[in-house]
């Protein structure tokens, strides 16, 4: 593993990600890139908001943001997208409880707020797609449809 990449647990309801990421060796104003997998939907939006505000305050030029979100409708319970039941079982049975998510109009504003801009947006339509389309165009498998995935940059 390259000696400039650092894993970072963090219990985003007791410890302060700022804290813990200066503990882990990030230098502030670097090229720097922030992987937020399965991680936004699990937080409060105040939480959600924090945490990309500490991201905006320590990151620099060039920094890559990548995160996975809940599609807001999901958070509303709204059942509409394929897989949404078993996904709030799942998350369920485990004790926990999806809290934030976005409505795909609100992506770039999002984005933006923390300085960063979209690169790429996967939805499971452009999942399915890119993965999962055999040659004959067919889509032979489907992709949970209660996310989507965002890779963003900072000028």
């Amino acid at each position: 593993m390259p000696r400039n990449l650092s894993f970072v647990p963090i219990n985003f309801e007791k410890e302060l990600i700022v804290e813990r990421v200066k503990e882990a060796g990030l230098r502030s104003g670097k090229k720097t890139l922030v992987l937020l997998e399965g991680v936004l939907q699990y937080l409060t939006p105040e939480a959600a908001y924090a945490t990309l505000d500490v991201v905006k305050e320590l990151t620099g030029p060039g920094s890559i943001l990548v995160f996975d979100y809940a599609h807001a409708s999901v958070i509303r319970g709204e059942g509409n997208d394929f897989g949404e039941a078993r996904m709030t079982e799942g998350v369920n049975r485990y004790g926990e409880s999806w809290q934030f998510g976005l409505e795909e109009a609100d992506v770039e504003p999002f984005l933006r707020r923390f300085g960063f801009r979209p690169l790429e947006r996967s939805g499971p339509k452009e999942l399915e797609k890119a993965y999962f389309t055999n040659k004959e165009g067919r889509v032979v498998a489907r992709v949970n449809g209660t996310q989507s995935i965002v890779k963003a940059g900072r000028g």
